[in-house]
């Protein structure tokens, strides 16, 4: 559970804390817990408000929907499967209606499931690239028109170490992931001369309540800890340090910064 006293005391309110995203709306897909609950988080510290995408956990989007109202900023709970273009678009013009924009995009949508590609099913391969790939191009097609008209917007794509290296039974993670990378580099040279930009940030090990669920507590609290050893920083990324590197590429100093994927892992994908 996230404590609003604790958040508050970290942070302060949004009034006291830098501004630089006030007046902005940022859609956050599976922003029920994790990386994507960090990352709307950190946003709307920044002043931005937030529409937290969900497809389940219903507790959990409420959950980040009162972390960040307690910054002072709007936030929405939007339900919907964003692997149906639909049902995607319809969840847009809805964050349009409520909220305004969005003007800032964050794919971060995954399919938790790790076993044997000789295992796995039709559908289940079909999910997995929808949810990851598919999303964030139908995310694009769905938001560019109102990012064209409010004169600006950012879409970044939440990768993972996995698109760049074989890991344990991960292919139905990594895999999307890497479609997902290279689609953010075509959709970046389509859409930055409309003033749009798309990057990708990669987080290497996070820990999660999916990475418990994939490698249970006591491999997860195992595996963290070696990370941890062997990364030259000697720690990894926490959610809100995911927050700020998006919050960066939503910034000025950024605007070069275009269809590039961003690697915050405290240097362990140096090995």
């Amino acid at each position: 559970m996230i404590d609003a006293q604790a958040l508050h005391a970290a942070h302060g309110t949004q009034d006291s804390a830098s501004s630089s995203l006030a007046g902005k709306t940022v859609l956050v897909t599976g922003a029920s817990s994790g990386i994507g609950q960090g990352i709307a988080i950190e946003l709307a510290r920044l002043g931005a408000d937030v529409a937290v995408n969900y497809v389940r956990n219903a507790a959990g989007a409420q959950e980040t929907v009162g972390a960040v109202r307690a910054l002072g900023v709007r936030a929405e709970a939007f339900r919907c499967d964003v692997s149906s273009r639909a049902d995607l678009f319809g969840m847009i013009e809805s964050i349009d209606a409520v909220l305004g924009g969005p003007d800032i995009v964050v794919s971060n949508s995954v399919e938790v499931l790790t076993k044997p590609l000789m295992d796995v099913t039709e559908a289940e391969w079909q999910r997995a690239m929808e949810i990851t790939c598919s999303a964030f191009l139908y995310l694009a097609q769905a938001s560019a028109p109102i990012m064209r008209r409010r004169g600006a917007g950012w879409l970044i794509g939440i990768t993972s170490l996995g698109a760049h290296r074989v890991l344990d039974d991960y292919a139905l993670l990594g895999v999307p992931k890497a479609a997902l990378e290279h689609l953010m580099r075509y959709l970046a040279a389509e859409l930055r001369p409309q003033g749009i930009r798309v990057n990708a940030v990669s987080p290497g090990a996070v820990k999660t309540a999916a990475m418990r669920a994939v490698r249970g507590d006591e491999l997860a609290e195992e595996r963290m800890a070696m990370f941890r050893a062997t990364a030259p920083a000697r720690q990894t990324a926490m959610p809100a340090d995911i927050g700020r590197l998006v919050a960066f590429l939503c910034s000025p100093q950024a605007d070069l910064v275009v269809g590039q994927t961003l690697v915050i892992d405290g240097g362990m994908s140096l090995y």
